[in-house]
Protein backbone atom coordinates (compact mmCIF):
# COMPACT_ATOMS: atom_id res chain seq x y z
CA UNK A 1 0.00 0.00 0.00
CA UNK A 2 1.20 3.78 -1.16
CA UNK A 3 2.02 5.88 1.73
CA UNK A 4 1.28 9.54 1.34
CA UNK A 5 4.21 11.45 -0.34
CA UNK A 6 5.63 13.80 1.85
CA UNK A 7 5.23 17.87 0.47
CA UNK A 8 8.72 18.82 0.12
CA UNK A 9 9.74 15.45 -1.83
CA UNK A 10 6.24 15.97 -3.88
CA UNK A 11 6.91 19.20 -4.93
CA UNK A 12 10.99 19.04 -5.78
CA UNK A 13 10.40 16.23 -7.83
CA UNK A 14 7.46 17.42 -9.77
CA UNK A 15 9.89 20.58 -10.40
CA UNK A 16 12.90 18.05 -11.17
CA UNK A 17 10.22 16.66 -13.85
CA UNK A 18 11.34 19.44 -16.44
CA UNK A 19 14.74 19.55 -16.89
CA UNK A 20 14.61 15.75 -16.11
CA UNK A 21 12.11 15.64 -18.81
CA UNK A 22 14.13 17.91 -21.09
CA UNK A 23 17.24 15.72 -21.13
CA UNK A 24 15.42 12.77 -21.76
CA UNK A 25 13.84 13.92 -24.19
CA UNK A 26 17.00 15.76 -26.09
CA UNK A 27 18.84 12.67 -25.60
CA UNK A 28 16.55 9.99 -26.96
CA UNK A 29 15.56 12.28 -30.31
CA UNK A 30 19.25 12.68 -30.77
CA UNK A 31 20.47 9.58 -30.14
CA UNK A 32 17.68 7.78 -32.75
CA UNK A 33 18.31 10.22 -35.32
CA UNK A 34 22.08 9.80 -35.14
CA UNK A 35 21.82 6.03 -34.91
CA UNK A 36 19.52 5.72 -38.15
CA UNK A 37 21.85 8.25 -39.66
CA UNK A 38 25.00 6.16 -39.38
CA UNK A 39 23.56 2.83 -39.70
CA UNK A 40 25.26 2.97 -43.36
CA UNK A 41 28.72 2.91 -42.18
CA UNK A 42 27.63 0.70 -39.32
CA UNK A 43 28.43 2.96 -36.19
CA UNK A 44 24.73 3.44 -35.81
CA UNK A 45 24.09 -0.26 -34.79
CA UNK A 46 26.22 -0.01 -31.83
CA UNK A 47 25.42 3.62 -31.03
CA UNK A 48 21.09 2.12 -31.25
CA UNK A 49 22.18 -0.54 -28.63
CA UNK A 50 23.55 2.04 -26.19
CA UNK A 51 20.64 4.78 -27.17
CA UNK A 52 18.26 1.71 -26.04
CA UNK A 53 20.38 0.55 -22.71
CA UNK A 54 20.97 4.00 -21.84
CA UNK A 55 17.10 5.24 -22.04
CA UNK A 56 16.09 2.19 -20.06
CA UNK A 57 18.62 2.97 -17.14
CA UNK A 58 17.00 6.61 -17.47
CA UNK A 59 13.77 5.57 -16.92
CA UNK A 60 14.68 2.67 -14.41
CA UNK A 61 16.81 5.73 -12.64
CA UNK A 62 13.15 7.74 -12.74
CA UNK A 63 11.31 4.93 -11.27
CA UNK A 64 13.63 4.52 -8.25
CA UNK A 65 14.10 8.28 -7.43
CA UNK A 66 10.37 8.13 -7.40
CA UNK A 67 9.66 4.70 -5.20
CA UNK A 68 12.02 6.11 -2.55
CA UNK A 69 11.14 9.83 -2.36
CA UNK A 70 6.99 9.17 -3.11
CA UNK A 71 6.42 6.00 -1.11
CA UNK A 72 5.19 4.50 -4.29
CA UNK A 73 5.84 0.52 -4.48
CA UNK A 74 9.05 -0.46 -5.18
CA UNK A 75 10.43 -1.87 -8.51
CA UNK A 76 10.21 -6.09 -8.85
CA UNK A 77 13.66 -7.21 -9.17
CA UNK A 78 12.66 -8.50 -12.62
CA UNK A 79 11.38 -4.66 -14.03
CA UNK A 80 14.71 -3.38 -12.66
CA UNK A 81 17.10 -6.01 -14.13
CA UNK A 82 17.85 -4.70 -17.95
CA UNK A 83 20.91 -6.69 -18.33
CA UNK A 84 22.36 -10.02 -19.33
CA UNK A 85 23.26 -12.40 -16.58
CA UNK A 86 26.44 -12.44 -14.75
CA UNK A 87 28.62 -14.21 -16.58
CA UNK A 88 26.53 -14.84 -19.71
CA UNK A 89 28.16 -13.85 -23.24
CA UNK A 90 26.00 -12.87 -26.30
CA UNK A 91 27.14 -11.73 -29.45
CA UNK A 92 26.91 -7.62 -30.50
CA UNK A 93 23.97 -8.76 -33.04
CA UNK A 94 22.09 -10.77 -30.38
CA UNK A 95 22.45 -8.53 -28.22
CA UNK A 96 21.11 -6.00 -30.72
CA UNK A 97 18.23 -8.29 -31.57
CA UNK A 98 17.04 -8.90 -27.89
CA UNK A 99 17.31 -5.47 -27.15
CA UNK A 100 15.10 -4.49 -30.21
CA UNK A 101 12.19 -6.96 -29.50
CA UNK A 102 12.06 -6.13 -25.68
CA UNK A 103 9.16 -4.44 -24.78
CA UNK A 104 10.72 -2.88 -21.92
CA UNK A 105 13.40 -0.52 -24.48
CA UNK A 106 10.55 0.81 -26.14
CA UNK A 107 8.32 1.45 -23.04
CA UNK A 108 11.63 3.41 -21.77
CA UNK A 109 11.73 5.52 -24.94
CA UNK A 110 7.44 6.15 -24.67
CA UNK A 111 8.78 7.81 -21.28
CA UNK A 112 11.22 9.70 -22.55
CA UNK A 113 8.99 11.17 -25.21
CA UNK A 114 5.91 11.88 -23.00
CA UNK A 115 7.88 13.19 -20.12
CA UNK A 116 8.41 16.01 -20.91
CA UNK A 117 5.16 17.47 -21.68
CA UNK A 118 4.06 16.01 -18.61
CA UNK A 119 6.97 17.79 -16.71
CA UNK A 120 5.63 21.46 -18.55
CA UNK A 121 2.66 20.55 -17.25
CA UNK A 122 3.40 19.62 -13.79
CA UNK A 123 6.06 22.13 -13.14
CA UNK A 124 3.42 24.95 -14.64
CA UNK A 125 0.64 23.65 -11.95
CA UNK A 126 2.90 23.33 -9.26
CA UNK A 127 4.48 26.82 -9.28
CA UNK A 128 1.04 28.40 -10.56
CA UNK A 129 -0.33 26.94 -6.84
CA UNK A 130 2.60 27.95 -5.09
CA UNK A 131 2.64 31.37 -6.29
CA UNK A 132 -1.19 31.81 -5.59
CA UNK A 133 -1.36 30.66 -2.08
CA UNK A 134 1.65 32.43 -1.17
CA UNK A 135 0.93 35.82 -2.63
CA UNK A 136 -2.63 35.42 -0.84
CA UNK A 137 -1.23 34.67 2.20
CA UNK A 138 1.47 37.46 2.48
CA UNK A 139 -1.08 39.97 0.98
CA UNK A 140 -1.20 42.01 4.52
CA UNK A 141 2.64 42.34 4.07
CA UNK A 142 2.80 43.33 0.46
CA UNK A 143 0.42 46.05 1.21
CA UNK A 144 1.99 47.67 3.90
CA UNK A 145 5.60 48.07 2.53
CA UNK A 146 4.01 49.28 -1.04
CA UNK A 147 1.75 51.41 0.71
CA UNK A 148 4.80 52.37 3.21
CA UNK A 149 7.27 53.35 0.30
CA UNK A 150 5.94 53.71 -2.80
CA UNK A 151 2.45 55.10 -1.51
CA UNK A 152 0.87 52.84 -3.42
CA UNK A 153 -2.53 51.01 -2.32
CA UNK A 154 -2.81 48.08 -4.73
CA UNK A 155 -6.41 46.77 -3.40
CA UNK A 156 -8.00 50.43 -4.18
CA UNK A 157 -9.02 49.13 -8.04
CA UNK A 158 -10.70 46.01 -6.43
CA UNK A 159 -12.57 47.52 -3.65
CA UNK A 160 -14.13 50.09 -6.37
CA UNK A 161 -14.66 46.94 -8.88
CA UNK A 162 -16.21 44.71 -6.18
CA UNK A 163 -18.26 47.64 -4.92
CA UNK A 164 -17.93 47.17 -1.71
CA UNK A 165 -18.99 49.04 1.42
CA UNK A 166 -17.08 51.75 3.07
CA UNK A 167 -16.47 50.10 6.07
CA UNK A 168 -13.88 47.83 4.51
CA UNK A 169 -10.76 48.81 3.71
CA UNK A 170 -7.42 47.62 2.02
CA UNK A 171 -6.04 46.28 4.96
CA UNK A 172 -9.11 44.16 5.62
CA UNK A 173 -9.26 42.99 2.19
CA UNK A 174 -5.58 42.09 2.44
CA UNK A 175 -6.58 40.18 5.33
CA UNK A 176 -9.68 38.85 3.57
CA UNK A 177 -7.05 37.63 1.16
CA UNK A 178 -4.89 35.65 3.44
CA UNK A 179 -8.01 33.94 4.86
CA UNK A 180 -8.62 32.51 1.54
CA UNK A 181 -4.96 31.38 1.29
CA UNK A 182 -5.35 29.53 4.78
CA UNK A 183 -7.87 27.62 3.32
CA UNK A 184 -6.94 26.94 0.22
CA UNK A 185 -3.12 25.80 1.42
CA UNK A 186 -4.59 22.26 2.02
CA UNK A 187 -5.88 21.77 -0.80
CA UNK A 188 -3.18 23.10 -2.69
CA UNK A 189 -0.82 20.65 -0.83
CA UNK A 190 -3.10 17.77 -1.10
CA UNK A 191 -2.95 18.83 -5.11
CA UNK A 192 0.57 19.19 -5.18
CA UNK A 193 0.98 15.58 -3.37
CA UNK A 194 -1.50 13.44 -5.68
CA UNK A 195 0.28 15.00 -8.90
CA UNK A 196 3.65 13.65 -7.47
CA UNK A 197 2.13 10.44 -7.12
CA UNK A 198 0.65 10.36 -10.45
CA UNK A 199 3.52 10.96 -12.33
CA UNK A 200 5.92 8.90 -10.15
CA UNK A 201 3.20 5.74 -10.42
CA UNK A 202 3.42 6.36 -14.41
CA UNK A 203 7.25 6.39 -14.63
CA UNK A 204 6.96 3.30 -11.99
CA UNK A 205 4.63 1.06 -14.27
CA UNK A 206 6.89 1.71 -17.69
CA UNK A 207 9.33 -0.03 -15.95
CA UNK A 208 6.85 -3.00 -15.88
CA UNK A 209 5.32 -2.99 -19.33
CA UNK A 210 6.70 -6.22 -21.01
CA UNK A 211 9.40 -7.43 -17.45
CA UNK A 212 8.17 -11.32 -16.53
CA UNK A 213 6.69 -11.83 -13.65
CA UNK A 214 9.09 -12.09 -10.74
CA UNK A 215 8.94 -15.42 -9.10
CA UNK A 216 10.18 -15.86 -5.85
CA UNK A 217 13.46 -18.22 -5.37
CA UNK A 218 11.90 -21.18 -3.54
CA UNK A 219 13.31 -21.98 0.37
CA UNK A 220 14.47 -24.89 1.52
CA UNK A 221 13.75 -26.48 5.17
Amino acid sequence: MNKSPDLTASFFYLLALLPMGLFGFVYAVVGIALSIGLMPIFIGFPLLLFVLRTNRNLTELDARLASRLLGLEPQTEAAASGGTLRGERKSFWAMLGAELVDARSFSALLWQFIRLPLGILAFAFTVSIASVILALLVSPVVYWILLQTLHIDIFHDQLNFFLMNERIDSMQLSLIYTGLGILAAPVGMIAIRKLAQFMGSIAVEMTRIGAPAYQPAPQYR
